[in-house]
C-alpha cells in the first residue's frame, strides 16, 4: 500500500466536544493532513483565536456554547475573507450541514 503524504496546516477547531475534535483530527490524519490545531469551544475562544491567525483552514461542526457554525463564518470573514471555513458533520446528507 501506498504511503500517503502528509500535507500540514493550522487549524482552528471550532467545536466544545473534545472526543469529536479527536475523531476530526484522526480521518483528517487518516486522509494525509498533518494538523497544528487551536480549539475555539466558545465565541469568546473563538474570537481570540480568529485574531491569532492566519489559518490555513477553520473547521467548524455542530453550534458550540454560543456559536453556530454561520456565525463564527460571518466573524471569520469581519477578520479574513480568504481562509477556507469547512463545515464537519457526523450526519449524512446536505441539509444538515446548512441547518441553522
Amino acid at each position: 500500500m501506498a504511503s500517503v503524504p502528509q500535507i500540514s496546516l493550522r487549524a482552528l477547531v471550532v467545536e466544545d466536544s473534545p472526543a469529536r475534535v479527536e475523531l476530526i483530527c484522526q480521518e483528517l490524519s487518516r486522509h494525509g493532513f498533518h494538523l497544528q490545531t487551536r480549539v475555539a469551544g466558545t465565541r469568546d475562544e473563538f474570537r481570540a483565536a480568529v485574531t491569532e491567525g492566519p489559518w490555513d483552514v477553520v473547521l467548524g461542526e455542530q453550534p458550540t456554547r454560543g456559536l453556530a457554525p454561520a456565525d463564527a463564518l460571518q466573524e471569520l470573514r469581519e477578520h479574513d475573507a480568504e481562509t477556507p471555513f469547512i463545515i464537519v458533520s457526523g450526519t449524512s446528507g446536505e441539509d444538515a450541514g446548512v441547518e441553522p
